[in-house]
């Protein structure tokens, strides 16, 4: 009995775990660029939302669901989500787990 419930404790502290490092690496950097996802709920781009959050618009998909922006603002991802951001993250985790050429084009000569 013991041992299941230091194997089920083990399972879920890794799992715990793992999630809070893929949580953590999302988060965007302070005046880093970031990835902005539209909320599907939402009736606004993600082209939109920065927009009305101020911020330049760096680069988009064709559908204008996932943009790219930045800003020196600490506050911009605040911004980002009260201007009806679903999910804001950090460019090169989200091109580098999303395999996105697209956000990482046009960097390599800054």
């Amino acid at each position: 009995m013991q041992s299941t419930v230091s194997r089920r404790f083990l399972s879920a502290y890794f799992v715990l775990a793992c999630l809070l490092m893929v949580f953590a690496s999302l988060h965007p950097a302070e005046g880093g660029r970031v990835a902005v996802f539209a909320a599907p709920w939402s009736d606004r781009t993600a082209v939109e939302v920065i927009a009305a959050a101020g911020g330049p618009i760096l680069t988009t998909d064709a559908r204008g669901w996932i943009a790219v922006s930045e800003s020196p603002d600490s506050d911009f991802v605040q911004h980002l989500y009260g201007s009806g951001a679903g999910f804001v993250a950090s460019a090169l985790v989200a091109a580098a787990c999303m395999s996105l050429g697209w956000m990482s084009k046009g960097t390599e000569n800054e």
